[in-house]
């Protein structure tokens, strides 16, 4: 009995369904895929069930099942537990092998995350384009007195927009720095510069700086030692090896910065 399916799914005697997924995530992961052979018989590919790495980097799922005679991949999904939205982005192919060369169509793309599996036919392009990242809450290391919250830099395999960094800032006697927050390529070139305020900080004062998207420029100073500023971040996203990191007109010996709170919308990339 011959199928009615899309050509694009076809599979031929001998070839396999596999996928390659990246995740900045340990998650758990099963796939299986259904095929229909020409003369009706059916028979389902059961992937291996897989935890990934975390480190965005390519990893392979697979099976030792081949489709015994010639037919059509009519229906399949992928799941994951445990993963958000733009962690985890897997490709799913029929191949004739299990290299990388071997693969012939692909099947299926997109984000797999708790609940929401990829299903045959479902094509979604990785970023921004095909909807929300998932959100990283990191804290930075504490830097020394006098130095600067240090590089924070986009890993290999990752897009990130940069939603907020929250920074409480210890200003002893003689300095009075203006604090600004820096966005630059790897190479290094500045992409955008954000002062906190327009005027410099008063010495001997605890200030909490918060750039985020959304706020605009304001201080309050009334109350020293509990003093806060806002500034407003650019719409942006940050690229593979692309850093922040905090650049401060007069910073000196007493100007003490905490641990920086920050938070990125990150898509995993294929890499």
């Amino acid at each position: 009995m011959a199928q009615h399916a899309a050509p694009a799914y076809r599979i031929y005697q001998g070839e396999t369904v596999l996928g390659v997924v990246w995740s900045n995530a340990a998650v758990n992961m099963t796939s299986s895929w259904r095929v229909v052979y020409d003369d009706g018989d059916t028979e389902t590919l059961i992937l291996d069930r897989f935890t990934t790495g975390s480190a965005r980097a390519a990893q392979l799922i697979s099976t030792a099942q081949v489709a015994r005679k010639d037919g059509y991949v009519t229906e399949g999904e992928t799941f994951a537990d445990g993963a958000q939205r733009g962690q985890t982005y897997v490709v799913m192919y029929i191949s004739q092998g299990y290299n990388p060369g071997d693969v012939r169509a692909p099947i299926a793309k997109g984000y797999v995350y708790a609940s929401v599996p990829l299903a045959l036919g479902q094509q979604v392009e990785p970023g921004p384009t095909g909807g929300p990242g998932n959100l990283r809450e990191v804290t930075t290391a504490n830097p020394a007195a006098g130095a600067e919250i240090p590089d924070q830099t986009v890993p290999v395999g990752a897009l990130w927009r940069l939603l907020s960094v929250s920074v409480q800032l210890v200003q002893g006697i003689t300095q009075t720095p203006l604090p600004t927050l820096r966005i630059r390529t790897g190479s290094p070139a500045t992409i955008a510069q954000v002062p906190i305020t327009p005027t410099a900080i008063s010495a001997s004062s605890t200030a909490q700086l918060t750039w985020a998207k959304g706020l605009v420029q304001t201080s309050f100073t009334a109350v020293v030692g509990d003093e806060f500023h806002t500034a407003p971040l650019p719409d942006l996203f940050m690229q593979t090896g692309e850093i922040w990191n905090t650049l401060t007109d007069g910073i000196g010996a007493n100007t003490d910065y905490a641990s920086a709170i920050y938070l990125v919308e990150e898509w995993v990339m294929p890499n």
